[in-house]
């Protein structure tokens, strides 16, 4: 079996430097670090967790703890962000995830109470309604991602979600669109700071401009097939719909434009997160885009800080900002109705071949 001090022959360095560039990365030069992973994996040389723990009195494991909406497809890069953050300083991360009612899985709790994790970052967790978080009775370090807990003495990686709707709706309102529809995901915090940001706006607009619909679902296709449903049954059609996630988005517009809605001329249509599959749809969505890889990192970074020093003076509120990325979904109604094209007439292959001689 290959051992330590294998590793550190080969790399040419000490025992104690090798340890550290795979105990404790971030101690050791980039340099150093690089040639001793580069060895250990081409001796196959794998380092005993069991022991690394009780020698170093930390298991060097952060949980993330998943939202229960596992279906968005926008969790992936919130993981990258947070793995490739942690696994710089020589952390991996397992996860959990709520269920339905909004607690952890009790092995969760155990865990952090057993010392098998260091800490924890909630992504998206709603406190209970009846009360706060279970994992603070842990006593580990936590931090909060794209959810504002720090009203519990979280500090919590967020977006600006309520300002940027807010401008959207106003970007809507002065390309005259008038007869609003909101599209939300579960009642949560994200539905609360999206739909606030959404009424906020319309508040403040001119006669005439008002939320004709609402619609209450998940972030889900499904939920947007649904939401077309009812904008196809209303009396009064809206002329521009908000959704709460790109994936409600897509749902909307398959329902809709199977029934003849032309897009964006009857209605605008506006998602949120920024998902790469929203620019492939036809027409492509425009979007509230989060910077999801991003705001992960930003939230392994205040762990790793918390884990580094207990008494650190962390923000209590990081705002990692959105982008509004403008596509066809509401671009092409600037420019008026699309005139039809004609279609071209087919020319045989025999004219094709008299062209070509």
């Amino acid at each position: 079996m290959v051992k330590l001090i294998d590793v550190a022959r080969a790399a040419n360095v000490a025992v104690s430097t090798a340890s550290r560039a795979l105990n404790n990365p971030s101690r050791v030069n980039p340099k150093t670090r690089s040639r001793v992973e580069t060895v250990a994996a081409h001796l196959g040389y794998s380092t005993n967790m069991a022991a690394r723990s009780l020698r170093m009195g930390s298991s060097r494991m952060a949980m993330v703890i998943m939202p229960p909406w596992r279906e968005s497809s926008m969790l992936n890069d919130v993981l990258r962000g947070i793995d490739e953050e942690l696994s710089k300083h020589g952390y991996t991360m397992i996860v959990g995830q709520l269920n339905d009612a909004g607690l952890p899985d009790p092995r969760v709790l155990e865990m952090a109470r057993g010392g098998m994790i260091d800490g924890a970052i909630a992504v998206a967790n709603d406190p209970p309604r009846s009360g706060g978080l279970p994992i603070l009775a842990a006593e580990r370090p936590i931090v909060g991602l794209m959810i504002d807990l720090s009203e519990h003495g979280v500090p919590s990686v967020i977006s600006n979600d309520r300002r940027a709707v807010h401008d959207v709706v106003g970007r809507l309102l002065a390309n005259g669109r008038q007869r609003f529809m909101f599209v939300s995901g579960p009642p949560n915090y994200h539905d609360s700071e999206r739909y606030g940001g959404f009424t906020e706006a319309l508040a403040k607009a001119g006669p005439g401009a008002r939320e004709v619909l609402r619609f209450d679902g998940d972030y889900t296709f499904e939920a947007g097939w649904n939401a077309g449903g009812a904008f196809l049954d209303a009396e009064e059609r809206p002329d521009a719909v908000v959704c709460s996630s790109d994936d409600i988005a897509i749902g909307f517009l398959k329902r809709v434009q199977r029934a003849g809605v032309r897009l964006p001329q009857e209605a605008c249509v506006v998602g949120f997160d920024g998902i790469a599959v929203g620019a492939f749809v036809e027409p492509a969505i425009s979007t509230i885009q989060q910077h999801l890889v991003r705001m992960g990192a930003a939230s392994a970074r205040l762990l790793l800080r918390a884990l580094a020093d207990p008494d650190a003076d962390l923000p209590m509120r990081t705002i990692v900002k959105t982008t509004y990325v403008e596509r066809e979904s509401t671009i092409a109604a600037l420019r008026g109705p699309v005139e039809p094209v004609a279609p071209r007439k087919a020319r045989s292959a025999a004219s094709l071949a008299s062209k070509a001689s």
